[in-house]
């Protein structure tokens, strides 16, 4: 759906995709109104009026879905477009591939999504859906079908399941166990610092400046099929520079001094490289193993929970929130208060301490 603003003269604004030129770049259309109601009759009448009476196209939805994902998603970065490619050739053209573009109606849309939603897998209607929605909202700016079959189709809701943080008897665990000296740095800098899997792979020992006491993160490490490579960190936000905490120091100073390196090397190389995506889960898996014998029995807890836990424990050290949205590399605070702002059991006995020790105006 075209988003409405409000200019300054309080009239309000639509602005549509109408065609493309022969460069490729968008022909828009500006509708004005003095209500958003106005505004919504002036698109629809507009939409009517130059809407064609006929498609004569014969591409189909495989034939599309194809052109489609080569044209609008070559340059978004790998794991993005491996998830639209994964959507069409897993489900959308298997299921709807030889239909007519033009023929594929609403009805067959919903039971298409509602198949998934039956089977469990709201979390996958949702991707079909906006894939979807995205190539016939292409497709009738090109001319190639009269309407968005999803139009009246709601968008599959999908909660992922809600992370926890680590509790403060495996925090403990964690902060004492006994751990060869690599693997100790790695988990304190990840518990210490909450940076994202994909970003302590790419440090290299030059990220750690010791006399600033701060970490650089600048890149990230992304997975094709199993080979690494380097990117950009995952948004703006992300490029930032972090404290390392006093916890952390003592523990990456020892790291740094007994391993040879020039500033360009990793530095948690394997084979001396970055790893490989099987070769991480494979050395977390045998941390994980080590912790366990250390009195660590909780199942599930991730390189994630590391992060989850540190961007917890700033929120509820009283870090204010822009200030943990800048460490976390969140690109809104509103992000970081919902992911990290767990409500503590202890909520009741903390207001009532709070607000029962309030100075009296």
């Amino acid at each position: 759906m075209v988003r409405m603003k409000m200019r300054k003269d309080k009239r309000y604004h639509k602005n549509l995709v109408i065609g493309k030129k022969p460069d490729g770049t968008y022909i828009r259309k500006s509708i004005y109104g003095k209500t958003q109601g106005i505004v919504n009759i002036k698109v629809r009448n507009f939409l009517n009026v130059n809407k064609p009476e006929h498609i004569s196209s014969t591409l189909t939805v495989s034939e599309w879905a194809n052109k489609w994902l080569d044209s609008t998603k070559a340059d978004v970065e790998y794991n993005s477009r491996q998830m639209y490619k994964d959507v069409l050739h897993a489900n959308i053209i298997p299921a709807m591939g030889d239909c007519l573009l033009k023929d594929v109606n609403r009805s067959q849309v919903q039971e298409f999504l509602n198949n998934m939603i039956k089977d469990g897998h709201r979390c996958t209607a949702r991707k079909n859906y906006m894939t979807l929605d995205q190539m016939f909202k292409l497709a009738i700016i090109d001319n190639l079908v009269l309407s968005n079959p999803l139009t009246n189709i709601k968008k599959p809701v999908y909660k992922a399941p809600e992370k926890r943080p680590l509790t403060e008897d495996e925090k403990a665990i964690i902060d004492s166990a006994e751990l060869p000296l690599k693997d100790k740095a790695f988990v304190y800098t990840m518990r210490h610092t909450g940076v994202r899997r994909e970003e302590i792979i790419a440090f290299t020992r030059g990220d750690i400046n010791l006399k600033n006491d701060t970490i650089s993160v600048n890149k990230a490490i992304y997975f094709k099929v199993n080979k690494p490579g380097i990117k950009g960190p995952k948004r703006k936000a992300s490029n930032r520079v972090i404290p390392i905490l006093d916890v952390l120091k003592p523990v990456l100073t020892e790291y740094l001094e007994k391993t040879d390196g020039k500033p360009s090397e990793v530095l948690f190389p394997y084979n001396g490289g970055n790893y490989t995506k099987s070769a991480l889960r494979g050395y977390w898996g045998r941390i994980m193993e080590n912790l366990s014998t250390q009195g660590l029995t909780a199942t599930g807890i991730t390189m994630h929970t590391l992060r989850h836990t540190f961007g917890t424990d700033l929120l509820a050290s009283g870090i204010p929130i822009k200030m943990a949205q800048s460490i976390m590399g969140h690109g809104s605070a509103v992000m970081t208060g919902d992911v990290y702002g767990h409500v503590p059991e202890n909520t009741l006995d903390v207001v009532r301490d709070k607000m029962n020790g309030r100075k009296k105006l």
